[in-house]
């Protein structure tokens, strides 16, 4: 066997739940097969939105239940340079795979990581674990919440500052036509607090076919031009469930597609039966801090009730 380390890192979009309770359980599943001194694991989100905190406290209470006492971590966001050091990256949902596709690409050639979903290892076919951030009744964006959401094109090939800028001249722009509205006020109250969320599409026909769909559905909001087109759209601040189905067909800007990089030649096997072993605690751990969550209306809301957690596996 060689003596080369091998690699895996975890991806969720924020890095302070499901990302972390992976990496967890992973080194705990390392450490009672003998095998930690043989791997090097970590952690990373898509978005920086908790940059440099530790994961949520009810993800590490439950954890220390299960005995996993002595993790530690500070979230961080996933760069080109992962893709040139682990073996293997994997996602939680569809939407992490597809923005990690997109950190492969500008990795170029020196890729060398594996990727795929975690959840491809379950037996039982739960392919995703989907973010409790977006998708249920969390404490961190309930139902109720304020949010602003933008589109932002993908397809304009500038630089990366001059893209950013749209998105900012954008929402600027929504803020300031409705500042005097009740949705906005609200949302400004708590200035560290705003949540966004930047979806992207492909070209100007499609922002301009989004847009119509925002008129008739009589969402406000601003279309930016630049250069004499449309680039960006920022809608008002709403409460989430009130506009998420107008947007629910668009993924998070960065979701494109990615040639594929060569595999590596490591021990792929050994990996999916480790793989497949962690998944039985993994579904363990994760349903306990759902449970914990629920009654609080918490951080996972309502995954259990959804069932979208992982579905316990027989492999030993």
């Amino acid at each position: 066997m060689s003596s080369e380390k091998k690699s895996a890192l975890f991806v969720c979009l924020g890095n302070i739940c499901r990302s972390p309770i992976a990496e967890a359980v992973f080194i705990d599943c390392l450490e009672k097969r003998g095998k930690r001194d043989e791997w090097i694991v970590d952690s990373s989100a898509v978005i920086g939105y908790h940059t440099g905190k530790g994961p949520d406290h009810r993800a590490m209470e439950t954890l220390k239940k299960f005995g996993i006492s002595t993790y530690q971590h500070k979230a961080r966001v996933t760069s080109t340079g992962d893709f040139k050091t682990f073996d293997y990256i994997f996602g939680m949902d569809d939407d992490n795979i597809s923005d990690l596709q997109e950190i492969q690409r500008l990795a170029g050639n020196e890729s060398k990581a594996k990727l795929g979903l975690l959840g491809e290892f379950d037996p039982q076919g739960e392919r995703e674990v989907p973010d409790p951030y977006y998708n249920s009744g969390s404490a961190i964006m309930s139902a109720t919440s304020y949010v602003m959401y933008l589109v932002l094109r993908r397809d304009l090939g500038w630089p990366m500052g001059a893209v950013c800028t749209q998105a900012a001249h954008a929402a600027s722009a929504a803020i300031w036509l409705f500042r005097n509205d009740p949705n906005t006020e609200k949302y400004t109250s708590e200035l560290d607090s705003m949540h966004k969320v930047t979806l992207g599409c492909d070209s100007e026909e499609e922002i301009k076919k989004i847009a119509e769909k925002l008129e008739s559905k009589k969402i406000d909001h601003k279309v930016w031009i630049e250069d004499g087109m449309p680039v960006c759209i920022a809608l008002k601040p709403y409460p989430k469930d009130e506009v998420k189905n107008a947007c629910a067909s668009h993924r998070l800007l960065g979701a494109m597609v990615a040639r594929s990089t060569p595999d590596r030649k490591t021990n792929h096997s050994e990996t999916e039966n480790l793989l497949k072993f962690m998944i039985t605690t993994l579904t363990t751990i994760m349903a306990s801090v759902y449970m914990l969550s629920v009654g609080s209306i918490g951080l996972l809301g309502n995954f259990i009730s959804m069932g979208i957690i992982f579905k316990k596996s027989n492999v030993a």
